[in-house]
Parts: C-alpha cells; sequence; structure tokens
C-alpha cells in the first residue's frame, strides 16, 4: 500500500524541486525589483530636469540662494506616484553658491495617454513608465512647481516657479557649469 504513491512523488521531484522553486522565484523577484529601481531613476531624471529649468530661470530664487542653481542627488531626493501612475510627485534639493532650498513638483502624464498597456484596473503593471518615458511619448506637465528655504524667525519663503520674474537671456535652460 505505501508504495502505490512513490512513482508520482519520484516524478514530481524530478520535475520541480523546491531548490527550483527557490532559484526561480530569486531570479523573477530580481527582475521586478531591478525593473522598479530603473523605472524610479527615469521618473527622477524626468523631475530633475524640470527642477533644473526652472530654478535657473526664476530670479527670486537666484537672488536668494545664487547661481548657478545645482539639482541635489538622487538619494537625497524623495519620489512617489499616485493616481495609477499618472500623478508624479518629487521633492528635490538644490543649492546655489549663497545657500539651499527643497524644490517641490508635480508632474501629471499629459491628456489623454492614460495607460500604455490599456485599463488595468487598480493595479499599474511594473516598469509602465519606465515604457511611457523611453518608448511612449514621456510628456509630464507642471501642476505645482515651488521652492522653500528657511527664512527669519523660522517661517519658509516660498517660490512659485511658475510664475515669477523669469529670465530673458535662456541660460535658465539646462545651463549652468557642469556636475
Amino acid at each position: 500500500v505505501s508504495g502505490i504513491g512513490t512513482p508520482w512523488r519520484a516524478m514530481l521531484r524530478s520535475l520541480w524541486s523546491l531548490d527550483k522553486f527557490f532559484r526561480v522565484g530569486a531570479g523573477l523577484a530580481t527582475c521586478y525589483f531591478l525593473l522598479d529601481a530603473t523605472e524610479e531613476v527615469s521618473l527622477w531624471l524626468t523631475c530633475r530636469e524640470k527642477v533644473k529649468t526652472a530654478t535657473n530661470s526664476n530670479l527670486d530664487l537666484i537672488r536668494e540662494i545664487g547661481e548657478p542653481i545645482l539639482p541635489g542627488r538622487y538619494w537625497d531626493s524623495s519620489l512617489r506616484t499616485t493616481h495609477r501612475g499618472n500623478l508624479l510627485h518629487c521633492t528635490i534639493p538644490v543649492r546655489g553658491d549663497k545657500g539651499a532650498s527643497d524644490v517641490q513638483i508635480k508632474l501629471v502624464k499629459s491628456k489623454g495617454t492614460g495607460s500604455l498597456l490599456g485599463d488595468t484596473g487598480y493595479w499599474v503593471l511594473p516598469g509602465e513608465n519606465l515604457l511611457y518615458n523611453v518608448i511612449g511619448p514621456g510628456e509630464w506637465k507642471v501642476l505645482v512647481h515651488y521652492a522653500v528655504i528657511g527664512a527669519a524667525g523660522g517661517l519658509p519663503k516660498h517660490f512659485n516657479l511658475e510664475e515669477g520674474p523669469v529670465r530673458e537671456d535662456g541660460l535658465g535652460e539646462g545651463s549652468s557649469s557642469g556636475e
């Protein structure tokens, strides 16, 4: 009686061993996290370029923290997506020769783009924004864009980077010294 199920067990062990299961699982998990990290860096570079252009164009902010204004590093920034990956929130530190600031920006995918892979319901597919930036249109429109610096008395001073005096010499567009 005990020998009836033995051939099936042996066959299952040879086809799909626990070792193979964990190797495949570890490989899939590694692929997912690499894709997620690449997507996040792609989104951060999108934010960084818009922040660099806006901060080097805003005369009020230049007067306050000096120039050239350089964006901070990836690991000092904050990034998240909401609304099924269609809204991007980013905070990037910037510094000039007289001071520093945190720049907050909210971006939304351009109108009518939605999901590249159709309506997937609530879930966002891994790498969808990476595909949008690399293969798709990659157009993000600014909703909110401002800089915050500490002022006298401990009250923060806000600079709207979408309004205010702007440089006329064109040096704000991807300007300044190399990084």
